[in-house]
């Protein structure tokens, strides 16, 4: 499994753009490590500003994938885009994003905050 640790310098991509960037590596590591039968909904992604606190927390290496984008509304509004996809966001604030052990990590950062996408494992 991949183990990104930097994020992608997304901050001049569209929602749309990020939102597709982020199924197409789904798409790649659903298909390179778990033989294409990993579903969206097996996927967790979240926001947060510290990659180091976030992996430490999570007890994972790395994520799928990671990208800094443009401001926090950029990272949200993909969020939500990611959830309507089918991808698991977690629990709305204020109740907090837990993310399940067995998820696989995707992270996405925008302008210091960071979306996390994690496989169920």
């Amino acid at each position: 499994m991949n183990t990104i640790t930097k994020p992608f310098d997304g901050t001049g991509q569209t929602v749309n753009s990020i939102v597709s960037l982020i199924i197409t590596h789904y798409n790649n590591d659903n298909q390179a490590y778990h033989g294409g039968h990993a579903r969206r909904e097996d996927y967790y992604c979240g926001i947060t500003n510290d990659i180091p606190s976030n992996l430490s927390r999570h007890g994972i290496e790395g994520y799928v994938f990671c990208i800094e984008c443009a401001s926090y509304a950029v990272s949200s509004k993909a969020e939500e885009m990611l959830d309507v996809e089918g991808f698991d966001i977690g629990a709305p604030p204020p109740i907090g994003r837990a993310m399940e052990v067995s998820k696989i990590p995707l992270s996405f950062i925008w302008h210091s905050k960071i979306i996390t996408l994690d496989l169920k494992v």
